[in-house]
């Protein structure tokens, strides 16, 4: 699983939100109090949801022991066991993008997921579906796990499904992904999602991820043509039913730098759309992916004749030494990008314990038409 769907509401600092939060704290507290137990359950759910899609987890996780514990001492509320599941699988695939945990805490994060899904009596099919994922991400932990990714995945397709399980079409996403980024087999992983591209099977943001991923490989191979096959029908579908660009800033920002190879002119839009947002999102992962991609941008319109350009730059990315008043040239943007991105590459490499985030902005692909 991706960490794409915690992208779905703003994850920058919504004050409305955090009112929100507060609101519910206090009627949780409340409800205990008054001995109403399962309002109380039913509230702490709202809390996580809140916090998982409005703001940036740390909440949610802070509060789902508390939520564990009332549970616990309530074995006749025994059905909500899944509410504390849900609340734990939510935030599970996203908590890497945020610094405040080191990777020891991510690993315990995992392990404390592998521990309820066997308490509360639920298949080891999320955790091993999440644990893949996380292993192709931190090479550095498949000896802690005793896994690698290719096992963990293995392991998740033998286990059954149940209430916890994702549906058939966001497990084929899952699938497109692992065959396309670790097994390098796109024959494979096309034929898992076909009856999602032809429309039999559909989910909230299937087959529009779908089709992300393959432009992503497409990228990474240099293969042109495909690539921007892709990128075109991700966006157009991204846009359709998720018209706010305030959402999904990681994939539109891949988005730009692929599409950047042939319309670069419409490249630069969606860059200037997205640019009011990224600064502010509370997600570092979020925030490095638009700045590498920004920078990657500026490279191939540089590479391709492009010497200035007008932006109204955000307050947290205007710089004293950038004087051009909304007209500035490639290479000063080039540059502060770069800057930005390195500065997160290196703070994701440093506790991460390896230079894959480094690598990446390093890495410059020219493709030709």
């Amino acid at each position: 699983m991706e960490r794409q769907y915690l992208e779905e509401d703003y994850l920058y600092e919504d004050e409305d939100a955090m009112s929100c939060l507060r609101e519910l704290r206090s009627k949780i507290d409340y409800a205990k109090k008054n001995g109403n137990i399962e309002k109380a359950l039913f509230l702490y759910m709202d809390y996580v949801r809140c916090d998982v899609f409005r703001l940036y987890c740390k909440n949610a996780i802070a509060i789902l022991p508390e939520f564990m514990d009332l549970l616990d001492r309530h074995p006749e509320y025994y059905d909500h066991r899944i509410n504390v599941m849900i609340g734990y699988k939510w935030v599970l695939p996203g908590i890497d993008g945020y610094l405040w945990y080191s990777l020891d805490d991510l690993a315990g994060f995992y392990r404390q997921y592998h521990y309820l899904c066997l308490k509360y009596g639920y298949s080891l099919r999320t955790y091993y579906q999440f644990l893949w994922t996380f292993l192709r991400d931190h090479k550095s932990l498949q000896e802690k796990f005793g896994l690698s990714a290719e096992e963990a995945h293995k392991l998740y397709k033998l286990e059954i499904k149940d209430r916890l399980s994702d549906s058939d079409s966001i497990e084929d996403d899952g699938e497109v992904s692992y065959y396309l980024m670790v097994d390098n087999d796109p024959e494979k992983a096309i034929s898992i999602i076909q009856p999602s591209f032809d429309g039999i099977k559909k989910g909230r943001e299937i087959p529009h991820h779908s089709y992300f991923l393959f432009a992503k490989y497409y990228y990474k191979h240099k293969l042109l043509e495909p690539m921007i096959t892709n990128a075109k029908q991700s966006l157009k579908l991204y846009d359709r039913d998720f018209p706010d660009y305030r959402t999904y800033i990681s994939i539109r920002s891949y988005l730009f730098l692929f599409l950047s190879f042939r319309y670069p002119q419409k490249s630069i839009r969606i860059f200037k759309k997205i640019l009011p947002y990224a600064p502010e999102s509370q997600s570092l992962f979020v925030r490095m992916i638009f700045y590498r991609s920004a920078y990657k941008l500026f490279v191939q319109l540089e590479r391709i004749g492009y010497n200035e350009l007008y932006l109204d730059l955000p307050s947290k990315l205007s710089e004293t030494r950038l004087t051009g008043n909304g007209k500035y040239t490639v290479a000063e943007l080039k540059e502060l990008f770069y800057t930005k991105a390195k500065y997160l590459a290196d703070k994701f490499d440093e506790r991460d314990g390896e230079p894959s985030h480094n690598d990446n902005l390093n890495e410059i692909l020219v493709l030709k038409e």
